[in-house]
């Protein structure tokens, strides 16, 4: 138990500050006993006032961030569990990432809501997020994402309403990965590394090479899956572009 200390000053009891109590209840006390006092000056109590708050805003801050600070040395990277096919890469569902992090940003005193404004960028969406937490303090963040509305070649392939669902999904996924500080990683466990996959023009430069050749496209896409190391090839379009030119060699000596 803390032992209060006093002193007296002109006749009047004055508890000294013990290490054990802190600077901000320091201040409050303070305040009160201001406000009980009539002679005050309204200037100085307002004063006083704004330094409460003050006091309390940077309270809830500095709570915010250690709380944050915990969450995400609680995060385990999130597997990406989807495909895309167009941009022949992994991701992880909004949906993965919610099941791993909710239960965690939830303990310790996180919420998060998602909303939009206007982007200063031409054909951008900005998506929003105000992450709150109970202790007082919130934190705005927010992304500036380009319309979801045309394929790889810029071709329109979407409706407006469709393309602003995409959108908002690509964006709520990807900011919450970065408020978080949320790493990706492959279903084996390995942290995901993005290959570069071979261009639509190098696929059909490949296939009218297996045509022209008459090799056989399903032996020749299992040939290439076992020689190329770190990568799982199920169709040309997953071949890394920095085996190109080795599959048209294999492909020759396979004809020849």
């Amino acid at each position: 138990m803390n032992t209060q200390v006093a002193t007296v000053e002109d006749g009047e009891i004055v508890p000294k500050v013990t290490p054990a109590q802190s600077e901000s209840s320091a201040i409050f006390s303070m305040i009160e006993r201001a406000a009980s006092d009539p002679t005050i000056d309204m200037d100085k109590m307002e004063r006083l006032l704004q330094m409460q708050t003050d006091v309390r805003q940077e309270n809830a801050r500095v709570e915010y961030n250690s709380a944050m600070a915990r969450a995400q040395r609680e995060m385990e990277p999130v597997a990406r569990d989807a495909r895309n096919d167009q941009t022949r890469s992994n991701y992880a569902r909004y949906e993965a990432i919610a099941k791993a992090i909710t239960p965690i940003i939830a303990k310790h005193g996180f919420a998060s809501s998602f909303g939009t404004e206007e982007s200063p960028k031409d054909n951008h969406y900005r998506i929003t997020c105000e992450v709150s937490h109970e202790g007082g303090f919130s934190k705005n963040y927010h992304a500036d994402i380009p319309s979801d509305v045309a394929g790889m070649k810029g071709t329109k392939n979407k409706t407006d309403t469709h393309a602003f669902g995409s959108t908002m999904s690509y964006g709520r996924r990807y900011l919450k990965l970065l408020i978080f500080d949320i790493a990706t990683e492959d279903d084996d466990g390995n942290r995901a590394t993005v290959i570069e996959t071979i261009s639509e023009d190098q696929e059909m430069q490949l296939r009218d090479l297996i045509e022209t050749l008459s090799v056989n496209e399903p032996a020749f896409i299992k040939y290439a899956n076992s020689q190329i190391k770190n990568a799982t090839i199920e169709k040309l379009a997953d071949i890394p572009a920095g085996d190109f030119a080795g599959c048209v060699t294999a492909l020759k000596k396979k004809a020849a």
